[in-house]
């Protein structure tokens, strides 16, 4: 004799939960990409390394960056408040967003003091993909968990 089975299959919230983890980790992602890039960054006053930024689906306006970083907005230096991404995006873009980031990001020949380099954004992110991936798989194992 056959016996029944049921099982009540919850795919639509599963499918979501894995949407909403692997754009969390995404954001993780990026903000320890930013932290890495931070300690090869050229550093004088500090500026360029303030106006690194994470953003959400589009690079940010460089004015809304480098003038609070650059502390010419009234503000201590300090005040990054319209920089912050809505962490529920799938796409993130870190960025440096001072007049000056390209050209010294793009002469790794420049001699910058103490260490730093140009490329630091490249070279962070070449270091750093491992990590990624771990954030990744550690945010997917709690999302399924929570199920």
């Amino acid at each position: 004799m056959a016996r029944a089975f049921r099982y009540d299959w919850s795919g639509d919230k599963v499918i979501s939960l894995l949407e909403d983890a692997v754009a969390h980790a995404l954001y993780l992602g990026a903000e320890g990409l930013l932290t890495e890039a931070n300690n090869l960054a050229p550093h004088d006053q500090g500026t360029l390394i303030r106006s690194g930024t994470v953003t959400a689906d589009e690079l940010p306006d460089a004015d809304d960056v480098y003038y609070p970083a650059y502390g010419t907005d009234g503000t201590d230096g300090t005040d990054m408040s319209k920089a912050f991404p809505d962490e529920s995006s799938d796409e993130m873009y870190v960025s440096y967003n001072t007049p000056y980031a390209a050209r010294l990001h793009e002469h790794p020949e420049y001699q910058f003091q103490d260490g730093r380099q140009g490329k630091w954004l490249e070279t962070a992110l070449d270091s750093f993909r491992d990590r990624f991936n771990q954030f990744v798989v550690k945010e997917i194992r709690k999302a399924l968990r929570k199920r």
